[in-house]
């Protein structure tokens, strides 16, 4: 590599991070008429590169124009990195990363000639063109994404060893869950909940004046999602008598929950769609392999 090519790349550093050759030449305790000299096709002392390099926040690689491939520490990166921005942008930007990921899980049609990068411009021609839903299904796992502004998540299941089927298995709780589930008082008193904000101690009188019900109904419906960790009920003395009151401390599951229920029903128009399991049912029952 060239000496002018590795002053040209230090000053194009220099202008993108604002600063003056002066302020370069102080980090690295030379001239500004040194600096100047490398950026006009001179180049440093070697060892001086990996304090540049630190200035810069890149790597010495990048000071000689190649791009560095080292995903050793790929995990303290991202996290880093992640970490690094404002609190209100992590989770829109950690989304966006996972999501960037959605093609790689499977293998490209041979009409794209095996090109993963091919695949992904695909995947964002789709998006753009309004599909609101991304699943990928493999023989390793699933993948699946909301693309909407509204309600957007990612989801990254790795399929055990032998395959859901050997997990997932029906138990009396499931059927208790899905009872309550479909009283419509109860799912409406549910998204209720959800929808309040900063929703604090309350009694069966909030359901009761909400949806009209019996003051006994309102108070069976908050004693069945006590019961599921959907509200906490706690027992409170006023004017020496006990008093029964409940606070919404949904189970951080209750939210997806409901988003997946609402798309088993609303049909999907256009979604993204990679399966590269040749059509195997993704819930299967597979013998686990011997040991």
């Amino acid at each position: 590599m060239s000496e002018i090519t590795i002053g040209s790349n230090i000053a194009a550093l220099r202008k993108e991070k604002g600063v003056t050759q002066e302020a370069l030449a102080d980090v690295v305790g030379l001239t500004a008429q040194a600096v100047s000299k490398w950026e006009s096709g001179g180049s440093p002392d070697t060892a001086l590169l990996p304090v540049i390099a630190d200035y810069f926040g890149v790597s010495i690689d990048r000071l000689y124009g190649r791009e560095s491939k080292d995903y050793s520490d790929m995990h303290s990166v991202l996290r880093d990195y992640i970490a690094s921005l404002p609190e209100e942008m992590r989770m829109e930007t950690a989304y966006e990363l996972f999501l960037s990921t959605m093609p790689v899980f499977v293998d490209p049609p041979p009409e794209l000639n095996g090109s993963v990068s091919s695949l992904s411009k695909m995947f964002d021609e789709v998006r753009q063109m309004g599909a609101v839903n991304a699943r990928a299904f493999t023989h390793y796992g699933l993948a699946k994404a909301n693309l909407t502004k509204e309600l957007s998540y990612f989801l990254l299941m790795p399929e055990p060893k032998g395959g859901w089927g050997h997990k997932l298995h029906y138990n009396e709780t499931y059927s208790r869950l899905f009872k309550l589930l479909s009283d419509d008082a109860t799912l409406k008193s549910i998204f209720y909940l959800v929808s309040k904000e900063n929703l604090k101690h309350f009694t069966p009188k909030l359901l009761q004046n909400e949806f009209d019900l019996s003051q006994q109904k309102a108070a069976d419906i908050l004693t069945n999602l006590a019961a599921h960790d959907m509200v906490e009920a706690k027992e409170l003395e006023i004017d020496n008598e006990m008093m029964t009151i409940y606070e919404f401390t949904p189970n951080v599951s209750l939210v997806p929950f409901l988003t997946f229920a609402e798309e088993l029903f609303k049909r999907q128009d256009m979604m993204a769609l990679f399966d590269n399991r040749n059509d195997t049912p993704y819930i299967t029952r597979r013998e686990p392999e011997n040991q």
